[in-house]
């Protein structure tokens, strides 16, 4: 699913596309959540051409509910989603594959004929 080494992480990079997406949630409805940003990051950070992993992960809240999160790496570094991950048990990883990507020119093309 890797398609290929990507190259090394760019940690200055990745800040960049964490504030980029960290500025775009406060003003786009339903990307205040974990996942949403999660995926904008990964996605970003996969057309950039570094290395992206995105885990969701699951832990029990208050009262034994359990809680989800998700978060985003490059190489060694947490980019988006950060915080207390020691606690949950993961349960999905994704890694940015560039391969897989849809260009801007296949996309255009999917939706005319449509």
């Amino acid at each position: 699913m890797d398609g290929g080494a990507p190259t090394t992480a760019n940690p200055a990079a990745a800040a960049r596309i964490a504030w980029a997406v960290d500025a775009a949630s406060r003003y786009v409805p339903g990307t205040g959540m974990c996942l949403p940003r999660a995926l904008a990051a990964a996605v970003l950070l996969t057309r950039a051409g570094l290395p992206a992993r995105l885990w969701v992960g699951v832990a029990r809240g208050d009262g034994g509910r359990p809680e989800a999160h998700a978060w985003v790496e490059s190489g060694d570094q947490v980019v988006i989603g950060g915080g207390e991950l020691q606690g949950y048990k993961l349960i999905s990883e994704l890694k940015g594959n560039r391969s897989a990507r849809i260009t801007r020119s296949e996309h255009s093309f999917r939706r005319e004929r449509s």
